[in-house]
């Protein structure tokens, strides 16, 4: 555990299309956690999210768990901050939605193969084989250093 909170030891601002990442690092009796504040251009809090620990191959079976469960809200808090700015529970259903209509009903994760990225400006890649009841298809998920989800992509255009 991280213990009793004591004081914000570091803070920034990032300025993106649409939004503003406040991150806090936070200390603790036992450790220094970063703490991400989204808002977006009315200055709204639309995000907040702790760094967490737990592995990338873990994620992204969270992340297809709540695919499946039609969780898209709870999908969506897999994404960076600067993701979570753009992309909408809706916009994930619907790119969700016309997956399992060109491959059908979703079945279950088959594997999850892990690339490190070789620089810390590099994100990890986790390749997910994905089984739907028609085709498996690849879905590459992309991570950035706190491992959120910064980009997901496929060998077509289907998300």
């Amino acid at each position: 555990a991280a213990g009793k909170y004591e004081k914000i030891v570091g803070q920034k601002v990032i300025s993106v299309v649409n939004a503003n990442v406040v991150i806090l690092d936070l200390q603790f009796a036992n450790r220094v956690e970063d703490l991400l504040i989204t808002f977006n251009d009315k200055e709204e809090i639309i995000a907040v999210d702790w760094s967490t620990g737990k592995s990338i191959d873990q994620l992204t079976h969270e992340f297809f768990d709540a695919l499946n469960a039609a969780d898209y809200a709870q999908a969506r808090s897999h994404f960076s901050n600067f993701l979570k700015a753009e992309i909408t529970p809706t916009n994930i259903r619907t790119a969700w939605k016309a997956l399992e209509e060109a491959y059908g009903p979703y079945v279950r994760l088959v594997d999850v193969e892990i690339k490190p990225g070789t620089t810390l400006s590099a994100p990890d890649l986790a390749i997910a084989t994905v089984e739907f009841a028609d085709a498996a298809q690849p879905v590459f998920l992309f991570f950035d250093n706190n491992r959120r989800i910064v980009n997901v992509d496929m060998l077509e255009d289907d998300l």
